[in-house]
């Protein structure tokens, strides 16, 4: 019973995220998401997969900095990677 319970709870977290970041999420969050694992991360807590930064001077002389940040958390310990510095 546990095991199917832990099997369950599984496929959730794998389906309802997906389902969420079709509508809600922009389309460079979603190619990011999408991106296959790797032999390098199988031992990460989590790994950057998109880190961009743009910077916009206008006439004016006014900086606008936009930064696109995703990570894909693999384990509990990588949770800080998610943490906006």
């Amino acid at each position: 019973m546990k095991r199917r319970t832990i099997a369950s709870f599984a496929a959730a977290l794998t389906i309802v995220p997906r389902l969420s970041l079709a509508s809600d999420a922009p389309v460079w969050l979603v190619q990011a998401a999408r991106l296959p694992s790797t032999a390098i991360e199988s031992g990460a807590d989590a790994v950057v997969l998109v880190d961009e930064v743009n910077v916009t001077v206008s006439d004016d002389g006014r900086v606008t900095t936009r930064r696109n940040y995703a990570v894909r958390i693999r384990t509990r310990a990588g949770t800080s990677a998610a943490a906006v510095r």
